[in-house]
């Protein structure tokens, strides 16, 4: 058996630590509704918790952001006691169906069965495009105070680091027999692929600090589909805070 871990190794590791700070990895995350018609610039992290517009899967259209959406809880800075190192940069999109102002409602799955829904499943597959246009234009700016500190570009270059890989068929029937279309949904997994991108030196976001990360086109870009797109920032790195 290993040694018994001494007092100082209890300590290292607990969470009542009166006047001592903490680290954690904790991920900054923010989301919001791209218009089908397209907007610029994008602006993350501006509206915390019980304000703006949800985006999130359950809740009613057109109320206050939730948990669910992002995890600020001041307009564009963190709150007295609590900083954080930021590591890696992602952005994410996830297609809609709908284009209702302040509504996203995500494009479903599709398996045609019937000759007359594959115009439906097909429409669906082209929702490929969204992902695709959004990510080969645009800019990223992050600001911190009256200073820039980073601009990247196109947004395709800040994959994101959960994936959801998909495989497809499409198989087609001679005669009268039913043409089987099996091959929707990659429009919400067309995320991009790659390594992180990491924020190397790292920087850091003090408490009562403002800073935004703005997402830019040249001109408005509309999404090919027409419909609202879920689009999510997330800042991944180390929090860190008062102890209990």
């Amino acid at each position: 058996m290993g040694q018994v871990p001494n007092i100082a190794y209890l300590r290292r590791f607990a969470v009542n630590r009166p006047g001592e700070p903490e680290v954690i990895r904790q991920r900054f995350y923010d989301h919001l509704i791209l218009p089908g018609a397209g907007i610029t610039p994008l602006n993350f992290f501006q509206t915390p918790v019980g304000q703006g517009v949800t985006s999130a899967l359950g809740a009613a259209a057109g109320t206050n952001k939730t948990l669910a959406d992002t995890n600020m809880k001041l307009a564009g800075q963190l709150p007295a006691l609590l900083n954080f190192v930021i590591q890696s940069i992602e952005i994410t999109i996830e297609p809609g169906s709908v284009l209702t102002a302040n509504t996203f409602t995500p494009q479903k799955p599709a398996l045609a069965t019937n000759p007359a829904t594959i115009a439906a499943a097909q429409a669906q597959l082209e929702m490929m495009n969204d992902p695709d246009t959004f990510y080969k234009s645009g800019w990223l700016e992050l600001n911190i105070g009256n200073k820039n500190y980073l601009t990247e570009a196109p947004l395709g270059a800040f994959p994101p680091k959960v994936q959801t890989v998909l495989a497809t068929a499409i198989a087609a029937a001679t005669g009268t027999a039913a043409l089987t279309v099996g091959a929707a949904y990659t429009a919400l997994k067309a995320n991009k692929a790659g390594r992180p991108y990491f924020v190397d030196p790292a920087l850091t976001l003090m408490s009562n600090q403002n800073f935004v990360v703005s997402l830019n086109w040249p001109a408005v870009v509309a999404m090919p589909s027409t419909f609202n797109a879920r689009i999510g920032v997330i800042l991944d790195g180390f929090t860190y805070r008062a102890s209990q």
